[in-house]
């Protein structure tokens, strides 16, 4: 069973049917609390993990998101979607 469909971590995605896969999903690290993110580690051409594929945050997971670029100390953050969803701009 996927680990996102748990009822304590279904409200932490955005969307149904889009969820990280078991093997291969960023774990966070927090010593009291979930340690699930809706993230997944990617391979790149010289490494694995190299990036992050991460749900854009809601009002409820940004907490979350905000821990997890701490955790993973990106070297960037880059959004790759339109800032319109269901016809109203996302705000978080």
């Amino acid at each position: 069973m996927s680990i996102a469909l748990l009822p304590e971590n279904k409200g932490k995605n955005r969307y149904k049917g889009l969820y990280p896969g078991n093997l291969h999903r960023v774990k966070l690290d927090r010593p009291n609390g979930s340690d699930y993110i809706n993230a997944t580690y990617l391979e790149g051409y010289y490494r694995d993990n190299h990036y992050i594929a991460a749900q854009g945050a809601t009002q409820a997971t940004v907490n979350d998101f905000w821990f997890m670029i701490w955790q993973e100390h990106p070297s960037a953050i880059i959004m790759v979607t339109q800032a319109m969803e269901n016809g109203r701009v996302v705000r978080i």
